[in-house]
């Protein structure tokens, strides 16, 4: 490489460092793409896909509990020249890959009184990709909640682009970027509809208040923004409409949802009970916002007042004391201190990845957006802070409490992950605005960090390397939806019995009615097997009688006729038991 070659990668370096990170997290996935098939999961999304693959209209013929957008792009990626389910786990790879791309990017151009650097883009990449449990061998769920993620920081990306663009003489790429990001705000909408709904109404209050009054933008952008959601909107909803399937839409993706998540009680319980799951944190985040606020505070003294080595080591310390607090489960308290003394246990300890620290980010972006909401309007109100700087602060706590929120229906750990990556540019926002990383490395403590990441880093590969890479799975036969997947031996096995069962009765233009509740039992044959839009029993209300009444065969999920529930054993009056294995039922109507 010459010199001139040289000279213009280290003046494009910003550019191509996002690109990178995009890459080295794809390439890292793509082998976690191929570990184990969930049937539940895997094969709902899957069911969609080959469906629409197969001609079939989203909610009018197949069911889509999340709306159209995730099964009309997986479906595209079945086009791919990989075993189905492979295929769309490889696209969920690419979604989590751009996300990287967008967050580390997204500091990369700044508008005028923006506080998104460009080293909290490049620490939230980093934080939200290494938090994914994905690395550690979980199964890679290709859920709607990875492209929502994905869109939701897109569209803010873009939004953040139109403002840095607002002025000066390129007010056209400000529309055009405003435009898309509304776009995909109307995008957002019909691929997960909570996540849309809180990020709309999040981002319109947030550029709202910052164009408001605003001397500083030559033009507004609102107006763009909501023409790109309403034409997304309204193209969506007609394609549906003349399709017959926008009742339908509703039905699935708008009243089922909303019961599904208030059955676990009222919004305000669920909230109770979601702090209460987060309380344990309250500690390590307290202890985490007081090196923050210090370090604030600190940032505008003399220099020769500043004590580096002071301050390094008590962030240290309290970073090492929160990592012990949030592997508490892992330790035996009446050995902890030995356990600690033991040689080369402290470093697989400190690097050991665990569901608390999930919760710890959580609860601390929750922590982060209600004190920098009420600092920041405290510091407006005494004309400290610029309108503008405060609708900057607004969008970006708002989008980050939109997702955030999302969390509440379902606080596992894979929501928590899925709704994190605006909260984690929200903590690297905070943490860029605290200079912590600038006093940390004008000290010759800043070591002991790059050794800790060299240890994190190496300990991640280790798991990659020597976890779940090179236990014992079964190749997936070519002749299974699962081909070029690694399946366990329990999996494989039943997977191959059960296509066996229903290719025995089903297949040359012979549907069936699937009364299961995993998807990938109407596609193991890799085409939709199912005779109407209920491939799986849930989500669709139906009267089950009308729905069986003379088709030609029922797959049923059970041990025996006994375990059906009653409804069921009804319903199946007229049909006969014609073979089973121990999961699956065939029944087919009796003889007249």
């Amino acid at each position: 490489m010459d010199q001139i070659q040289t000279n213009v990668l280290l003046k494009n370096w910003r550019r191509l460092l996002p690109i990178a990170m995009a890459a080295i997290s794809f390439i890292i996935l793509l082998p976690l793409t191929r570990i184990e098939f969930d049937r539940h999961h895997d094969g709902y999304m899957l069911a969609q896909a080959i469906a629409i693959h197969d001609g079939a209209v989203v909610h009018r013929d197949v069911f889509a509990q999340y709306g159209p957008v995730t099964p009309w792009l997986q479906s595209l990626a079945l086009y791919l020249p990989l075993g189905p389910a492979l295929a769309i786990r490889v696209l969920n790879a690419a979604f989590i890959a751009l996300t990287i791309y967008l967050l580390a990017d997204i500091g990369r151009k700044r508008a005028t009184f923006s506080p998104i650097t460009y080293s909290a883009g490049l620490f939230a990449a980093t934080a939200w990709f290494v938090l994914s449990d994905v690395l550690i061998g979980v199964t890679m769920l290709p859920w709607p909640s990875t492209l929502a993620a994905c869109v939701s920081v897109a569209s803010l990306y873009f939004l953040i682009r139109a403002l840095g663009y607002v002025n000066g003489d390129f007010h056209k790429r400000a529309r055009i970027y405003a435009l898309l990001s509304g776009a995909l705000l109307g995008v957002l909408l019909f691929t997960k509809i909570n996540v849309g709904a809180y990020t709309i109404i999040a981002m319109f209050i947030g550029l709202t208040v910052l164009e408001w009054k605003s001397k500083v933008f030559s033009q507004r952008l609102l107006p763009y923004v909501a023409a790109g959601s309403i034409i997304i909107f309204l193209g969506i909803f007609s394609y549906l409409q003349m399709c017959g399937a926008w009742d339908s839409y509703i039905s699935q993706a708008v009243l089922w949802p909303l019961e599904w998540s208030g059955s676990g009680g009222s919004s305000l319980s669920q909230i109770i009970e979601f702090g209460k799951l987060l309380s344990p944190q309250a500690l390590p985040v307290f202890l985490v916002g007081l090196v923050i606020a210090i370090q604030c505070k600190r940032r505008g003294k003399p220099t020769e007042r500043f004590r580096p080595w002071l301050y390094t080591a008590c962030t240290l310390l309290v970073g090492v004391f929160v990592i012990l607090i949030e592997n508490r489960s892992y330790f035996d308290t009446s050995q902890s201190i030995g356990y600690l003394l033991k040689p080369n246990t402290l470093f697989l300890q400190l690097t050991i990845f665990n569901y608390d620290y999930l919760n710890f980010f959580i609860a601390l972006v929750i922590a982060s957006i209600i004190s920098i909401v009420l600092i920041s309007l405290w510091r407006l109100l005494r004309h400290q802070m610029h309108l503008e700087r405060f609708g900057y602060w607004l969008l970006l706590t708002g989008v980050a409490g939109a997702g955030a929120y999302t969390v509440i229906p379902r606080w596992d750990p894979r929501h928590v992950w899925w709704a994190l990556p605006v909260g984690m540019l929200l903590l690297g926002t905070t943490l860029s605005k605290s200079r912590i990383t600038w006093r940390i490395s004008r000290n010759p403590l800043w070591l002991p960090i790059f050794a800790i990441c060299f240890m994190a880093v190496f300990s991640t590969l280790g798991t990659l390397g020597h976890g779940p890479l090179r236990k014992g799975w079964d190749e997936s036969p070519s002749t299974l939806i699962t081909a070029g997947m690694l399946l366990s031996h329990d999996n494989l096995n039943a997977m191959v019995e059960d296509q066996r069962l229903i290719n025995k009765y089903i297949g040359d233009g012979k549907l069936a009615v699937f009364l299961v509740p995993d998807g990938d039992l109407s596609v193991l044959s890799g085409k939709y097997q199912s005779i109407d839009a209920a491939f799986v029993d849930w989500g669709i209300e139906f009267d089950l009688q009308a729905r069986l009444r003379n088709k030609p065969v029922v797959v049923a999920y059970g041990l025996n006729p006994a375990t059906l529930p009653n409804t069921t054993k009804v319903a199946l009056r007229d049909y006969e038991l014609r073979e089973m294995n121990g999961r699956l039922m065939i029944f087919i109507p009796k003889p007249s």
